[in-house]
């Protein structure tokens, strides 16, 4: 599997970073992190996964499990986006997957009937996507808590449209 480099130098010390970067934001705002309930504070992320691999092979240590290959995207090949979330107590949701808008033999999401699915040209997440997941997943899955909830994603250009502000502003959804 190709591992971005981002994401092959995570680290104890970058997610502690990330949990002090949560708490400077939201004292920004005049709100204490340590009266807000960690139930409350999501972080979404996105993954993409190459459907192929080039046939390389790789030595390694017999007693190392996963074996990653660092580098960077090609946007060449056929990928799927894994959209997953977490509470920052630690408790994960059922992932969405985007698949790209080929023609299926096999529907690979029905395998997983828990998560939500999407498909798209590329298999790439865009604005459209994100506000269905947001409709749909998002804002049903934190319904329930009765609180202010506080979602940290990176800054894509498909998440700075107008009706995706809106949601995330807290106005409802059409």
């Amino acid at each position: 599997m190709v591992l971005s480099e981002h994401r092959a130098r995570v680290s104890e010390q970058s997610i502690m970073d990330w949990f002090e970067e949560v708490k400077h934001n939201l004292a920004l705002e005049k709100i204490d992190v340590n009266k807000v309930d960690p139930r409350c504070i999501f972080n979404a992320d996105e993954s993409g996964f190459p459907l192929y691999s080039q046939g390389e092979v790789f030595l390694t240590e017999t007693c190392n499990k996963h074996v990653y290959k660092v580098g960077t995207d090609n946007r060449k090949q056929i990928t799927l986006t894994v959209l997953s979330y977490a509470f920052a107590a630690g408790d994960l949701l059922p992932p969405t997957t985007v698949y790209p808008d080929k023609r299926w033999t096999h529907h690979p999401w029905e395998d997983f009937p828990e998560s939500s699915f999407a498909l798209t040209k590329n298999g790439w997440m865009d604005s459209e996507t994100w506000l269905k997941w947001l409709k749909e997943t998002f804002v049903p899955a934190v319904e329930v808590i009765y609180l202010n909830v506080f979602l940290y994603k990176h800054a894509h250009p498909y998440t700075l449209t107008t009706s995706i502000n809106d949601i995330e502003s807290g106005t409802r959804p059409q």
